[in-house]
């Protein structure tokens, strides 16, 4: 159950980092199941690289068609969502490396400490992407509201209802 925590965690962060944080809290649904694997805990924990996270913002960037007079608050956003993800990523590689350790009770809260966390990182965003939201033109927030509408945060796929 330990890796599942770290997988629900892990998948948890990139959602904040890859969707603004607005869908941070992503279920974990059927896909519990022990894994003792030898994997290294970093690597559980990891996978979000800084090049990947800078690829998927830029890719929001295109999307949104963010122009100059608009850079400004955008850059603002790409780095609450770089502080954010770095804040969270170390949380997690830290839980992970104790993982193995903790008793039920200690992983528990370790997991409230990271939800926690994880809602002060919202309430940081919130600010700088309303200042974006603000400057977008129509256009621009009808594919936002349509990327924020997708509950897996992936822009551009579908969800089966």
């Amino acid at each position: 159950m330990q890796a599942h925590a770290i997988y629900c965690a892990k998948r948890a962060v990139l959602a904040a980092a890859i969707i603004f944080g607005v869908f941070a809290l992503v279920p974990c649904g059927a896909q519990a199941q022990q894994d003792n694997s030898a994997k290294p805990a970093a690597k559980q924990a990891g996978g979000q690289t800084p090049q990947t996270l800078d690829a998927r913002i830029a890719e929001f960037h295109d999307k949104l068609a963010i122009n100059g007079s608009q850079e400004s608050a955008w850059n603002n956003l790409a780095q609450v969502m770089r502080e954010n993800a770095a804040k969270m990523e170390a949380r997690i590689a830290q839980w992970a490396k104790q993982a193995g350790k903790m008793t039920a009770v200690e992983s528990l809260r370790a997991q409230s400490d990271m939800a926690a966390e994880n809602a002060q990182s919202f309430h940081k965003l919130m600010p700088a992407f309303e200042t974006l939201y603000d400057t977008l033109s129509a256009g621009q927030k009808k594919t936002a509201d349509a990327m924020f509408a997708n509950p897996q945060g992936q822009p551009g796929k579908k969800t089966k209802k």
